[in-house]
């Protein structure tokens, strides 16, 4: 993996998704790419890790600026709080100033990146103050040109990896794209999970699976369980740590399902877990 993206509101940082995102960053030896808002049309910066705040920031007091200002100065040094968090890390960064929640340029760049990494609650909250618009994180969610990342609200390190698997081409395909990206946990303790209904017997191509598999992890597990998708994973990955879970998304453009019958909103209201989703 080389390039990651991470868009941000501009105006506030979460720390938790920076300290993931960078952690993810160092576990693959990746550039991070952070998005940031402008008024002005699309920007690449690729600045030293060394900036500075601007003099700008540094001569005048917060409570003394025009709102716009105000944006303006919280921005700069939100970006370099981001750079610094890098910076000590040892991580590569590079900066896209695009436009004010513009879902589509982040869409766009994402056609040439290797991973999207989301903050959590701009899936799941209207206005949380760390977060994007809630529209715009949906839209880049489902339709994103390549595989996104949920950041978890704590984290400290991947031990183990759980795969939604239930035979079908998408979930099978993220199972490659993330094995193909993170070759870097191959012997992190692995689990095939799958549900099925309470008539079906057996895990969907079982032996072609676990064959796949045993070529790139050193401990494969499987798991079995019998009911409601939803329920039965959230159950299963209920108190769960240290763990990231990989799954197949559900469709591109199908943004109201997200609310409803969605595995992957389901994952991320009852977990604390990081999720990986690839559209196929």
């Amino acid at each position: 993996m080389e390039k990651i993206l991470v868009p941000f509101n501009g105006l506030s940082t979460d720390d938790n998704t920076i300290h993931f995102a960078t952690y993810i960053a160092d576990l693959t030896r990746s550039t991070l790419t952070g998005m940031f808002p402008s008024e002005a049309p699309l920007v690449r910066e690729f600045t030293p890790l060394e900036s500075e705040f601007s003099q700008y920031s540094k001569l005048m007091e917060t409570d003394d600026l025009p709102q716009s200002i105000n944006d303006e100065q919280q921005l700069d040094e939100n970006i370099y709080f981001f750079k610094e968090v890098c910076r000590k890390r040892g991580i590569r960064t590079e900066l896209i100033r695009i436009k004010k929640e513009s879902a589509a340029e982040i869409i766009e760049e994402s056609r040439f990146a290797d991973l999207v990494i989301l903050d959590r609650q701009s899936l799941l909250e209207e206005d949380a103050p760390t977060a994007l618009p809630l529209k715009a994180a949906r839209e880049i969610f489902h339709a994103s040109e390549c595989p996104v990342m949920v950041s978890p609200p704590h984290f400290s390190e991947i031990n183990e990896i759980v795969f939604a698997y239930d035979g079908s081409q998408s979930a099978v395909f993220a199972i490659k794209q993330f094995t193909y990206l993170f070759p870097e946990l191959s012997e992190t303790r692995s689990i095939l999970l799958q549900v099925n209904k309470p008539h079906e017997q057996g895990i969907k191509r079982e032996g072609q699976i676990k064959e796949w598999l045993k070529k790139h992890y050193s401990q494969i597990g499987s798991q079995l369980l019998h009911g409601t998708v939803q329920e039965e994973l959230a159950a299963c990955l209920h108190g769960k740590q240290h763990a990231v879970v990989v799954m197949g998304a559900y469709g591109r453009g199908n943004m109201s399902s997200f609310l409803h019958e969605s595995s992957a909103a389901s994952v991320l209201r009852s977990t604390n877990l990081p999720l990986f989703v690839s559209h196929r």
